[in-house]
C-alpha cells in the first residue's frame, strides 16, 4: 500500500514513518512534530538509507499550514492520549487526505479505557468507518495499554470537525485538572472549576471577565505554543 504514495505522519515519536521509507517504497514521507529532536534522528537516517524523508515543524494545537493540505494519499497519526488529542489530530489528518484516498488514514490508538471509548464515539458522531482493526499490535516500554491500528474511511464530502487554533486544555494531565487556568485578553488569569466563580468554561464565556471581555479565553498550558 506505500508503494509510490506520498505519505504524511502526525507525530511520529516511534519512527513509523521512518520504517515506512526504508522497507517501502514511498514517492515521499513527510514527518510532523513538535519534537526538533527528529530533525537530526531524520537527516542521519535519510543519509545512511538514502530516503525520501522531510521534516516539517509543526504544533497540531494550531491549525494545519495550508501546504499540507489534501496533499498526501496515506496519512498515519498517534493522537495524544486526550479527548482533545484525538479530535485535533484526527482533523488535521483528515484536512491532509487527498480527495479519492479516503480509505488510507491509520491511526494508532490505546487497547482499553476512556480514551477508547471517546474514539469510538468520535468516529460514530462524523460518520467515519473502520475499515480495518489490528487489536494490540502495539506494546510500550512506559505505558502499561498496549495500543490497536486502525485502518480508517472518511466520507469523500467530510469535513474536518476542527479546523481552527485549539485554545483550551489539550494533553491528559491538562483535562484531568479539576481546576482549569484561562487567561484573558486584559491578561487576567481566570480560575474554572467547582468552588470557584465560573464552574464551567461556558460560563466564563458568557458572563466574560471583569475588564468586560466575554466568549475568547485561552487556557494557561505549561506547554508554550510553537
Amino acid at each position: 500500500m506505500l508503494n509510490k504514495r506520498r505519505v504524511i505522519a502526525i507525530g511520529d515519536s516511534d519512527l513509523s514513518a521512518t520504517s515506512m521509507a526504508i522497507f517501502g517504497n514511498p514517492t515521499e514521507v513527510v514527518v510532523t512534530d513538535i519534537d526538533k529532536r527528529l530533525t537530526d534522528i531524520l537527516y542521519e537516517a535519510n543519509i545512511e538509507y538514502d530516503l525520501p524523508v522531510r521534516f516539517v515543524y509543526h504544533d497540531m494545537r494550531l491549525k494545519i499550514i495550508e501546504i499540507l493540505k489534501k496533499q498526501y494519499s496515506l496519512v498515519i497519526t498517534e493522537p495524544p492520549r486526550s479527548r482533545a488529542g484525538i479530535e485535533i489530530f484526527l482533523s488535521r489528518a483528515i484536512s491532509c487526505l487527498q480527495e479519492g484516498t479516503e480509505d488510507a488514514l491509520f491511526v494508532t490508538i490505546p487497547s482499553k479505557g476512556e480514551i477508547q471509548q471517546f474514539f469510538f464515539e468520535y468516529l460514530r458522531s462524523n460518520k467515519i468507518e473502520i475499515f480495518k482493526e489490528y487489536k494490540e499490535i502495539i506494546e510500550y516500554d512506559d505505558i502499561e495499554d498496549n495500543a490497536n491500528f486502525y485502518q480508517l474511511k472518511v466520507h469523500p464530502n467530510f469535513s474536518p470537525s476542527y479546523e481552527d487554533h485549539w485554545i483550551r486544555a489539550f494533553y491528559q494531565r491538562e483535562e484531568a485538572q479539576s481546576k482549569k487556568i484561562y487567561r484573558c485578553i486584559c491578561k487576567k488569569l481566570i480560575s474554572v472549576g467547582k468552588d470557584e466563580k465560573y464552574e464551567r468554561l461556558k460560563d466564563l464565556q458568557k458572563f466574560g471577565c471583569d475588564c468586560g471581555h466575554k466568549k475568547v479565553f485561552v487556557f494557561n498550558t505549561d506547554v508554550p505554543f510553537q
